[in-house]
């Protein structure tokens, strides 16, 4: 309450002696001025500031106004009552007041070009700086600040999604955030206008009312493309309306899930602000009264202040009056009609009466256009043969209007929050709702299969795509009914399986061929319809590399290394085992052995079987093997320079018992083909 009133009094005009003191962008100012010019002929009052050329602020006569030598920065600013002269009231209405004419002002009164009477005014206009209307525009902002960085993590949430969402488009996007900002700007603006300019009237409701309208249409924009499609299948028969019905809410697309309760959020808010703002606006209208106090909000038309009496004595005259002010005569009214001569400046204009009222009793007065400033004490009076009666006293308080901007900020802050944890619940419901639990399966380099399980709802529609990838690679595609092995990488080709009625069934698990560890990763599987994501399901696959070792006695004849792989290898592939010093230990390409690649050191001591690329049996022997020989050797298949299959297998070579032992058991590499 004492900040209330503080507020109030640094808002409104403080005049003290002769100065007056008020904050910039008021409508007018009073400087008051009284002399009493009954004995005075020829009178004339001239306002001056001696601190400007030509001086003259403004000039009266009995004849009226004289502003031929005014100063023109006051051209148009300036009044007197046009009896002023005569009842004394010499008081100087300046409109629009600016820092500029902050000075001392002198009221002359001259008779004859003498000098009567003369009194100094000093009126100071200060900066208007309401902390309230500062903290709004720094929060305004600040919302603005935030709006941009969401629009801008949408903008690239949108485009990763395109990278896989390919009916995903932007424009409605890019027209809801195109709505939201110049929403926030409006509010921006107008709180920066309110901060600049103290303004008497009450803040339209057309900005809020813009604000709530555009945030509407983003909200339906969003919502909107996120079941127009599904609205199109309505039409066209392909959709029931219980599917609808059901598809708009229960959508598993963590997407969609996500704009729906966003737009549900957006609608929800901007109804509760529109409502606040609504409100507020009517309560502003209203006029509450409590015995002898009158409540009101500034902005208001008019406002009524009850007077009656029962019995109306002869020849009565009515007064209004506030002691508060000189002079204190608010309004006035004799048998005849009104008389305002002794009205203060402030109330020109702007109160009425009953044309009827000393007949009927009714005295009510209207006091129209209210101000802050209005608040007061207003006393009822009547006189009859110069007996005074006080009838009533009325208490007045025009009040600050409620526009609704800390409610708006506040929803505006929980929109704003409500949208982070939104775009949260995406990904939660990303994970949760569509992928479900991420599974992981370990296996053991060597094996002859691992499946990648995925069991969803049965009996799925035919034209469903399905798609297994790891990272950027397609690992398998089925759609319209049938694999499409030419979408595959190359490096899957062949390797990969899906179970046969899949749709059917609902089992979508990927069977993968000789499993190495370079298969290691996120694979995920997506089915989409017409180009949305209906499902999702990652499986980590974890393949730990087998050692495989063969153990052979030197003087053997023969050992095999042993490597199967898919059968029914393409014609062109290259197939390559290397040592422990990388050196070509035997080279298979283009259906047929290449003596000419091998190291020296292994010339006529390996093979391969037959048909190896039918049956995948891409083991090789060595014969006569010797210690020298012992250590890791690896088997690569390459197809177009792309490596498909790989795997590496440990030999060791026991010593005999009568070996000479004469020789380094390790060749220097050196001494043979270093060639790749």
């Amino acid at each position: 309450m004492k900040m209330f009133v503080m507020i109030v009094i640094l808002l409104y005009v403080s005049q003290h002696a002769s100065a007056v003191e008020l904050y910039e962008g008021r409508d007018f100012v009073l400087l008051a001025c009284q002399f009493s010019t009954f004995n005075l002929l020829e009178p004339s009052v001239v306002w001056s500031r001696s601190d400007l050329r030509p001086s003259t602020v403004h000039q009266h006569q009995l004849e009226g106004d004289q502003l031929k030598e005014q100063n023109q920065r006051y051209s148009g600013r300036t009044s007197m009552r046009t009896d002023a002269l005569r009842t004394g009231d010499l008081s100087l209405t300046l409109r629009e007041p600016t820092i500029r004419d902050s000075s001392t002002y002198t009221c002359s009164v001259r008779e004859g070009g003498r000098e009567v009477s003369r009194r100094e005014v000093l009126l100071q206009v200060k900066e208007y700086s309401d902390w309230r209307w500062i903290l709004f525009a720094v929060l305004d902002l600040l919302v603005l600040l935030v709006l941009l960085a969401v629009v801008s993590v949408v903008c690239v949430f949108l485009y990763k999604e395109k990278k896989y969402r390919k009916d995903l488009s932007l424009w409605p996007w890019t027209l809801a955030a195109v709505l939201l900002l110049p929403a926030a700007v409006i509010v921006f603006g107008v709180s920066v206008y309110k901060g600049m300019k103290n303004t008497e009237d009450l803040p339209p409701l057309w900005p809020w009312i813009l604000t709530t309208v555009l945030l509407l249409l983003a909200a339906v924009i969003v919502f909107g493309v996120s079941v127009n499609k599904r609205i199109k299948h309505v039409f066209t028969g392909r959709m029931s309306h219980k599917t609808l019905l059901s598809l708009l809410w229960t959508s598993r697309d963590p997407f969609s899930v996500a704009v729906k309760v966003l737009a549900a959020v957006l609608v929800l808010l901007v109804v509760v602000v529109f409502c606040v703002v609504m409100y507020n606006g009517i309560k502003n209208k209203e006029v509450s009264q409590h015995g002898d106090t009158v409540e009101v909000y500034r902005g208001r038309e008019s406002v009524l202040l009850p007077c009656e009496v029962s019995r109306v004595p002869l020849r009565p005259t009515v007064t209004w009056s506030r002691n508060d002010l000189s002079p204190s005569t608010v309004h006035q009214r004799h048998q005849e009609g009104d008389d305002l001569r002794d009205q203060n400046q402030i109330y020109s204009s702007r109160t009425s009466m009953k044309t009827d009222a000393l007949t009927t009793g009714d005295l009510s007065l209207t006091l129209s256009k209210l101000r802050l400033s209005d608040s007061g004490n207003y006393t009822c009076t009547i006189t009859a043969f110069g007996n005074e009666r006080r009838l009533r006293d009325i208490q007045l308080q025009v009040k600050e209007p409620n526009s609704g901007l800390v409610e708006f900020w506040v929803l505006l802050v929980l929109l704003i929050v409500a949208f982070g944890i939104i775009m949260g619940l995406g990904g939660f419901m990303r994970r949760f709702i569509i992928r479900g639990r991420k599974v992981e399966v370990k296996v053991e380099e060597g094996v002859e299969s691992v499946q990648l399980p995925f069991k969803t709802t049965p009996h799925l529609s035919e034209d469903n795509r399905v798609e297994w990838t790891k990272s950027s690679m397609k690992v398998h595609v089925y759609q319209n009914s049938s694999d499409r092995p030419e979408e595959q990488a190359q490096v899957y080709r062949d390797r990969t399986e899906m179970k046969e009625d899949l749709l059917r069934t609902g089992d979508l698990s990927l069977t993968l061929k000789y499993p190495t560890v370079r298969d290691t990763g996120e694979y995920t599987c997506r089915v989409y319809k017409d180009g949305h994501l209906l499902r999702e399901k990652p499986v980590t696959l974890k393949v730990k590399g087998q050692c495989r070792q063969v153990e052979v006695e030197e003087g053997e004849e023969s050992v095999q290394l042993p490597f199967k792989t898919t059968p029914h290898l393409s014609e062109d592939v290259r197939v390559e085992w290397r040592d422990r010093y990388n050196r070509k230990v035997h080279v298979y390409q283009n259906s047929s052995d290449r003596p000419e690649e091998q190291a020296q050191v292994y010339r006529d001591r390996t093979e391969m079987k037959e048909d190896l690329l039918r049956t995948g049996d891409l083991s090789l022997t060595l014969k006569y093997p010797t210690v020298r020989d012992r250590g890791v050797y690896t088997c690569r298949v390459y197809k177009d320079g792309n490596l498909l299959r790989k795997t590496t297998v440990t030999l060791k070579v026991k010593e005999t018992s009568d070996r000479n032992r004469s020789f380094s058991t390790d060749p220097t590499p050196l001494m043979a083909d270093q060639s790749v």
